[in-house]
């Protein structure tokens, strides 16, 4: 898995405009590389439109999952399912990241990348 200069694992997702197949994520540390304890943690995946004008950066938020983790929750594994609403999203390319919660309340973006909407025959994308 890539990573970037903040240890975050990058992964890019593409999917056909109003498809909404459940997205699996191991979240591993970027330290050790060992799948992150998700016991009694929670995971949520944010989806925007991110835009810069000169050096303003506008964030406009699509839509938000909220993860179910993976029995064991050891494994670090988590899954998100957009509706078909928050699927049927305008072609073209957004960012997401996934960020953590853990039990004692500390946050980490764990994960960041590319997702695209593509156009495909039976649905066009428009809302």
């Amino acid at each position: 898995m890539a990573k970037d200069s903040s240890g975050r694992e990058v992964k890019n997702w593409a999917f056909a405009a109003g498809d909404n197949p459940t997205v699996v994520m191991t979240l591993t540390d970027s330290v050790t590389g060992s799948a992150i304890d998700l016991t009694s943690a929670t995971a949520k995946l944010t989806v925007a439109n991110v835009t810069f004008s000169g050096s303003t950066r506008n964030v406009s938020e699509l839509f938000e999952l909220s993860g179910v983790v993976q029995t064991p929750a050891t494994s670090g594994i988590v899954h998100f399912q957009p509706t078909r609403t928050q699927a049927n999203q305008p072609v073209g390319a957004y960012e997401y990241d996934i960020q953590v919660t853990f039990p004692d309340l500390t946050r980490r973006t764990v994960a960041r990348g590319n997702w695209e909407y593509t156009e495909d025959i039976t649905d066009t994308g428009e809302n």
